[in-house]
């Protein structure tokens, strides 16, 4: 059963996603209405139970955006994995410090964008990250070669 608010109908899968994130249908309509004026939506799970939170859902594309905005300082050759991983900790602790901060998020973000450089710099070429056993019952736990 679809409802309006503010001129925007959330038909069941829009207010579905709402509850799955623990957002006011309200609210993320009032979102959509600005997206659909241009500007950016950003949307975040608002939920106190984490076990209910999605996994996978939210975090990957915000590690890519972080990347490409930080990708001149991750890309330059003047800086190195140890570098990196160093940017990294600061942003993490100065994560730690105020979690609950509006933009903690971004904060975080960049520690995952750094990391990956990291990564991108030292992980071996020949590393196949292709888990082969992953559709196998019990068997689905990861399998670095």
């Amino acid at each position: 059963m679809s409802r309006t608010f503010n001129g925007i109908t959330l038909d069941d899968d829009a207010l579905a996603i709402c509850a799955q994130f623990g957002n006011d249908p309200a609210q993320f309509a009032a979102l959509l209405a600005a997206r659909r004026a241009g500007r950016p939506l950003v949307l975040s799970a608002r939920t106190a139970n984490r076990e209910k939170a999605p996994s996978g859902i939210i975090g990957p594309p915000i590690a890519e955006e972080a990347y490409y905005e930080h990708r001149k300082e991750i890309e330059s050759p003047s800086i190195d994995s140890e570098s990196l991983a160093r940017e990294a900790q600061k942003s993490i602790a100065q994560f730690l410090a105020k979690p609950d901060a509006p933009d903690a998020w971004k904060i975080l973000a960049r520690a995952s964008a750094m990391l990956t450089g990291a990564l991108d710099r030292i992980g071996p070429a020949y590393a196949d990250r292709v888990n082969p056993r992953a559709n196998l019952p019990g068997k689905n736990e990861s399998q670095w070669v």
